[in-house]
Protein backbone atom coordinates (compact mmCIF):
# COMPACT_ATOMS: atom_id res chain seq x y z
CA UNK A 1 0.00 0.00 0.00
CA UNK A 2 1.13 3.94 -0.23
CA UNK A 3 2.51 4.95 2.49
CA UNK A 4 3.13 8.56 3.69
CA UNK A 5 6.30 9.44 5.98
CA UNK A 6 5.87 12.10 8.76
CA UNK A 7 8.05 14.02 11.28
CA UNK A 8 7.79 12.57 14.08
CA UNK A 9 9.13 8.11 12.69
CA UNK A 10 8.13 5.25 10.59
CA UNK A 11 6.13 5.77 7.70
CA UNK A 12 2.40 5.34 8.67
CA UNK A 13 -0.13 3.09 7.27
CA UNK A 14 -2.00 4.90 4.97
CA UNK A 15 -5.69 4.20 5.29
CA UNK A 16 -8.43 4.71 3.28
CA UNK A 17 -12.11 5.58 3.88
CA UNK A 18 -15.85 5.46 2.31
CA UNK A 19 -18.43 7.80 0.86
CA UNK A 20 -19.86 10.11 2.92
CA UNK A 21 -23.52 9.06 3.18
CA UNK A 22 -25.97 10.56 5.77
CA UNK A 23 -27.04 7.58 7.16
CA UNK A 24 -30.68 8.95 8.54
CA UNK A 25 -31.65 10.84 5.52
CA UNK A 26 -31.82 10.73 1.84
CA UNK A 27 -29.29 12.91 0.70
CA UNK A 28 -26.12 13.40 -1.58
CA UNK A 29 -23.30 13.34 0.70
CA UNK A 30 -21.89 16.33 2.42
CA UNK A 31 -18.63 15.62 3.38
CA UNK A 32 -16.85 12.42 1.76
CA UNK A 33 -13.71 10.45 3.73
CA UNK A 34 -11.43 8.79 2.40
CA UNK A 35 -12.73 6.23 -0.49
CA UNK A 36 -13.65 3.24 -0.09
CA UNK A 37 -14.79 3.89 3.38
CA UNK A 38 -16.30 7.06 5.20
CA UNK A 39 -14.19 6.78 8.21
CA UNK A 40 -11.14 9.45 7.50
CA UNK A 41 -7.72 9.20 9.34
CA UNK A 42 -5.18 11.29 10.46
CA UNK A 43 -3.04 10.58 8.19
CA UNK A 44 -2.25 13.33 5.18
CA UNK A 45 0.26 13.18 1.75
CA UNK A 46 3.26 14.33 2.16
CA UNK A 47 4.61 18.09 0.99
CA UNK A 48 3.61 18.63 -2.84
CA UNK A 49 1.96 15.24 -3.10
CA UNK A 50 -1.41 14.59 -5.16
CA UNK A 51 -4.00 11.76 -4.91
CA UNK A 52 -6.91 11.90 -7.25
CA UNK A 53 -9.79 9.22 -6.33
CA UNK A 54 -12.30 8.22 -8.44
CA UNK A 55 -14.95 6.01 -8.23
CA UNK A 56 -18.45 4.06 -9.21
CA UNK A 57 -21.25 4.00 -6.36
CA UNK A 58 -24.49 2.26 -6.09
CA UNK A 59 -26.68 2.77 -3.41
CA UNK A 60 -30.47 0.55 -2.85
CA UNK A 61 -32.60 3.04 -0.83
CA UNK A 62 -35.67 2.24 0.83
CA UNK A 63 -37.26 5.49 1.19
CA UNK A 64 -38.90 7.00 3.95
CA UNK A 65 -42.21 5.61 5.23
CA UNK A 66 -45.35 7.89 4.85
CA UNK A 67 -48.73 8.73 4.14
CA UNK A 68 -47.94 9.37 0.49
CA UNK A 69 -46.05 6.08 0.03
CA UNK A 70 -47.64 3.14 -1.22
CA UNK A 71 -46.20 -0.37 -0.79
CA UNK A 72 -44.44 -0.29 -4.67
CA UNK A 73 -42.95 3.48 -4.39
CA UNK A 74 -40.84 2.99 -1.30
CA UNK A 75 -37.59 1.98 -2.72
CA UNK A 76 -35.13 3.95 -5.46
CA UNK A 77 -31.46 3.26 -6.41
CA UNK A 78 -28.65 5.70 -6.36
CA UNK A 79 -25.41 6.16 -8.54
CA UNK A 80 -22.77 7.85 -8.90
CA UNK A 81 -21.16 8.37 -11.83
CA UNK A 82 -17.96 9.02 -10.86
CA UNK A 83 -17.45 10.17 -7.22
CA UNK A 84 -14.48 12.47 -7.18
CA UNK A 85 -11.66 13.23 -4.55
CA UNK A 86 -8.31 15.32 -4.88
CA UNK A 87 -6.38 15.62 -1.39
CA UNK A 88 -2.96 17.87 -2.26
CA UNK A 89 -0.28 17.95 0.34
CA UNK A 90 0.33 21.64 1.55
CA UNK A 91 2.68 20.37 4.01
CA UNK A 92 3.25 16.96 5.39
CA UNK A 93 0.73 18.02 7.94
CA UNK A 94 -1.85 20.37 6.71
CA UNK A 95 -4.03 18.48 3.45
CA UNK A 96 -6.77 20.32 1.44
CA UNK A 97 -9.65 18.41 0.01
CA UNK A 98 -12.35 18.75 -3.05
CA UNK A 99 -15.06 16.66 -3.60
CA UNK A 100 -17.58 16.25 -6.00
CA UNK A 101 -20.35 13.88 -8.19
CA UNK A 102 -22.61 12.99 -10.80
CA UNK A 103 -25.51 11.56 -9.60
CA UNK A 104 -28.09 9.85 -11.11
CA UNK A 105 -30.69 8.22 -9.69
CA UNK A 106 -33.92 5.98 -10.81
CA UNK A 107 -37.48 5.65 -8.60
CA UNK A 108 -39.97 3.02 -8.33
CA UNK A 109 -41.85 3.51 -11.45
CA UNK A 110 -38.62 3.96 -13.58
CA UNK A 111 -37.91 7.94 -13.96
CA UNK A 112 -35.01 8.77 -13.64
CA UNK A 113 -32.90 12.15 -12.56
CA UNK A 114 -29.68 12.97 -12.89
CA UNK A 115 -27.24 15.95 -11.92
CA UNK A 116 -24.08 17.22 -9.18
CA UNK A 117 -24.26 16.55 -5.95
CA UNK A 118 -23.56 19.29 -3.19
CA UNK A 119 -19.48 19.77 -3.54
CA UNK A 120 -17.10 19.96 -0.15
CA UNK A 121 -14.08 21.49 0.54
CA UNK A 122 -12.00 21.33 3.59
CA UNK A 123 -8.68 21.09 5.19
CA UNK A 124 -7.17 19.01 7.58
CA UNK A 125 -4.59 19.04 9.89
CA UNK A 126 -3.05 16.40 12.11
CA UNK A 127 -2.13 17.87 15.07
CA UNK A 128 -0.17 14.83 16.87
CA UNK A 129 1.91 11.81 15.33
CA UNK A 130 1.89 8.72 17.49
CA UNK A 131 5.51 7.85 18.98
CA UNK A 132 7.83 5.23 17.53
CA UNK A 133 8.84 2.52 20.34
CA UNK A 134 12.82 2.79 18.95
CA UNK A 135 15.32 4.14 21.34
CA UNK A 136 17.43 4.68 18.25
CA UNK A 137 14.68 6.72 16.29
CA UNK A 138 13.85 8.36 19.36
CA UNK A 139 17.43 9.06 19.88
CA UNK A 140 17.56 11.83 17.41
CA UNK A 141 20.19 14.19 17.09
CA UNK A 142 18.12 17.51 18.06
CA UNK A 143 20.83 20.21 16.92
CA UNK A 144 19.85 18.65 13.45
CA UNK A 145 16.24 17.89 13.76
CA UNK A 146 14.69 20.08 16.09
CA UNK A 147 15.25 23.33 13.70
CA UNK A 148 13.89 21.38 10.39
CA UNK A 149 10.60 20.28 12.44
CA UNK A 150 9.95 23.50 14.05
CA UNK A 151 10.67 25.75 11.08
CA UNK A 152 7.52 23.35 9.62
CA UNK A 153 5.27 23.39 12.17
CA UNK A 154 6.35 24.79 15.75
CA UNK A 155 2.94 22.97 17.44
CA UNK A 156 3.75 19.65 16.20
CA UNK A 157 3.24 16.90 18.88
CA UNK A 158 3.84 13.37 19.66
CA UNK A 159 1.96 10.82 21.63
CA UNK A 160 0.56 7.56 21.80
CA UNK A 161 -1.66 8.00 18.72
CA UNK A 162 -2.14 10.30 15.97
CA UNK A 163 -5.12 12.74 15.68
CA UNK A 164 -6.19 15.19 13.40
CA UNK A 165 -8.97 17.53 12.90
CA UNK A 166 -10.88 17.98 9.63
CA UNK A 167 -13.71 20.70 8.98
CA UNK A 168 -15.42 20.41 5.31
CA UNK A 169 -17.66 22.85 4.08
CA UNK A 170 -20.99 21.82 1.71
CA UNK A 171 -21.80 24.03 -1.24
CA UNK A 172 -24.68 23.20 -3.05
CA UNK A 173 -24.64 23.06 -6.69
CA UNK A 174 -28.59 23.22 -7.07
CA UNK A 175 -31.80 23.43 -5.27
CA UNK A 176 -32.33 19.55 -3.36
CA UNK A 177 -33.70 17.11 -5.54
CA UNK A 178 -33.98 13.61 -3.65
CA UNK A 179 -31.47 10.98 -4.46
CA UNK A 180 -29.55 13.75 -6.13
CA UNK A 181 -28.70 16.34 -3.63
CA UNK A 182 -29.68 18.40 -0.28
CA UNK A 183 -28.91 21.61 -1.78
CA UNK A 184 -27.52 23.58 1.00
CA UNK A 185 -24.71 25.12 3.08
CA UNK A 186 -23.10 22.89 5.73
CA UNK A 187 -20.27 22.22 8.12
CA UNK A 188 -18.80 18.90 8.85
CA UNK A 189 -16.20 18.57 11.38
CA UNK A 190 -14.68 15.26 12.13
CA UNK A 191 -12.09 14.46 14.41
CA UNK A 192 -9.95 11.18 13.73
CA UNK A 193 -7.39 8.95 16.00
CA UNK A 194 -5.56 6.59 14.81
CA UNK A 195 -3.31 4.01 16.94
CA UNK A 196 -1.20 1.05 14.68
CA UNK A 197 -0.53 -2.34 16.00
CA UNK A 198 2.16 -3.65 13.63
CA UNK A 199 0.05 -4.88 10.50
CA UNK A 200 -3.16 -3.80 12.17
CA UNK A 201 -4.75 -0.12 12.60
CA UNK A 202 -7.79 1.22 14.93
CA UNK A 203 -9.51 4.52 13.97
CA UNK A 204 -12.34 6.00 16.00
CA UNK A 205 -13.76 9.11 14.75
CA UNK A 206 -16.39 11.82 16.36
CA UNK A 207 -17.89 14.31 14.22
CA UNK A 208 -20.54 16.97 14.18
CA UNK A 209 -22.65 17.97 11.08
CA UNK A 210 -24.07 21.63 11.30
CA UNK A 211 -26.82 22.43 8.77
CA UNK A 212 -26.27 25.97 9.19
CA UNK A 213 -28.30 27.27 5.95
CA UNK A 214 -31.86 26.16 4.86
CA UNK A 215 -31.86 22.89 7.12
CA UNK A 216 -32.91 20.47 4.83
CA UNK A 217 -32.55 17.93 8.30
CA UNK A 218 -31.52 18.50 11.52
CA UNK A 219 -27.65 18.84 12.84
CA UNK A 220 -26.42 15.46 13.94
CA UNK A 221 -24.04 13.74 15.95
CA UNK A 222 -21.76 10.77 14.18
CA UNK A 223 -19.25 8.12 15.32
CA UNK A 224 -17.30 5.85 13.60
CA UNK A 225 -14.85 3.03 14.53
CA UNK A 226 -12.50 1.23 12.06
CA UNK A 227 -10.03 -1.38 11.11
CA UNK A 228 -7.13 -1.72 8.48
CA UNK A 229 -5.12 -4.54 8.60
CA UNK A 230 -2.21 -5.67 5.72
CA UNK A 231 -2.31 -8.43 5.07
CA UNK A 232 0.79 -8.41 2.74
CA UNK A 233 2.32 -5.12 0.99
CA UNK A 234 -0.14 -4.65 -1.26
CA UNK A 235 -3.42 -6.38 0.11
CA UNK A 236 -5.23 -4.20 2.48
CA UNK A 237 -8.35 -5.63 4.42
CA UNK A 238 -10.81 -2.72 5.85
CA UNK A 239 -13.80 -2.31 7.24
CA UNK A 240 -16.17 -0.04 9.75
CA UNK A 241 -19.16 0.70 11.79
CA UNK A 242 -20.92 4.44 12.04
CA UNK A 243 -23.51 5.55 13.91
CA UNK A 244 -25.49 8.72 13.26
CA UNK A 245 -27.42 10.68 15.86
CA UNK A 246 -29.69 13.41 15.21
CA UNK A 247 -29.70 16.51 17.40
CA UNK A 248 -33.61 16.25 17.29
CA UNK A 249 -36.27 13.53 16.84
CA UNK A 250 -36.32 10.19 18.58
CA UNK A 251 -36.00 7.02 16.54
CA UNK A 252 -33.92 8.60 13.64
CA UNK A 253 -30.74 7.59 14.32
CA UNK A 254 -29.39 5.35 11.72
CA UNK A 255 -26.36 2.67 11.80
CA UNK A 256 -23.82 1.87 9.03
CA UNK A 257 -21.40 -1.72 8.36
CA UNK A 258 -19.00 -1.39 5.82
CA UNK A 259 -16.39 -4.15 4.26
CA UNK A 260 -13.80 -3.56 2.11
CA UNK A 261 -10.29 -4.20 0.04
CA UNK A 262 -7.74 -2.31 -1.70
CA UNK A 263 -4.95 -3.17 -3.74
CA UNK A 264 -2.08 -1.53 -4.66
CA UNK A 265 -0.50 -2.46 -8.03
CA UNK A 266 2.29 0.00 -8.21
CA UNK A 267 3.32 2.81 -5.67
CA UNK A 268 0.92 5.55 -7.63
CA UNK A 269 -1.54 3.41 -8.29
CA UNK A 270 -4.39 1.42 -6.21
CA UNK A 271 -8.16 -0.33 -6.64
CA UNK A 272 -10.11 -0.24 -4.43
CA UNK A 273 -14.15 -2.28 -3.58
CA UNK A 274 -16.27 -1.68 -0.63
CA UNK A 275 -20.03 -3.02 0.15
CA UNK A 276 -21.90 -2.29 2.85
CA UNK A 277 -25.70 -1.24 4.23
CA UNK A 278 -27.43 0.88 6.80
CA UNK A 279 -30.01 -0.17 9.52
CA UNK A 280 -32.25 2.45 10.40
CA UNK A 281 -33.98 2.71 14.29
CA UNK A 282 -37.41 3.28 12.66
CA UNK A 283 -39.33 3.39 8.89
CA UNK A 284 -39.44 7.20 9.66
CA UNK A 285 -35.98 7.43 8.07
CA UNK A 286 -34.15 6.17 4.76
CA UNK A 287 -32.10 2.95 5.06
CA UNK A 288 -29.27 1.68 2.53
CA UNK A 289 -30.11 -2.09 1.93
CA UNK A 290 -27.38 -2.15 -0.34
CA UNK A 291 -24.28 0.25 -1.05
CA UNK A 292 -21.34 -1.06 -3.69
CA UNK A 293 -18.10 1.00 -4.28
CA UNK A 294 -15.36 0.61 -6.84
CA UNK A 295 -12.53 3.02 -7.61
CA UNK A 296 -9.24 3.81 -8.37
CA UNK A 297 -6.37 5.59 -7.25
CA UNK A 298 -3.60 8.21 -8.71
CA UNK A 299 -0.60 9.31 -6.42
CA UNK A 300 1.80 11.80 -7.80
CA UNK A 301 4.53 13.20 -5.87
CA UNK A 302 7.56 11.63 -4.09
CA UNK A 303 7.26 10.42 -0.53
CA UNK A 304 9.20 11.67 1.94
Amino acid sequence: MLRYGTPAGPPVVRIWGVLALLLAHAAAVSASGQLPLLTDVPDSPSAGALEFDAAYGFDRVRRASDGDLGPGHRTRTEMTVPRVLLDYGITDRVQARIAGAGALTRGPGGATAAGFEDISAGIKYRFLDQSTDSDDEAGWNKADASASEEDEDRYAREGPVSASVFPQFSFPTGSRQEGIREGEYSLFVPVDVSREFGALTFVGEGAFLSRYHHRAGPNQFELGIAAFYDLTPKWELLGEQRVNLPSVGQGTAGWLFNLGVRYDLTDQFAVFGSAGRTFRASSRVEERTLMFLVGVEIAYGSEN
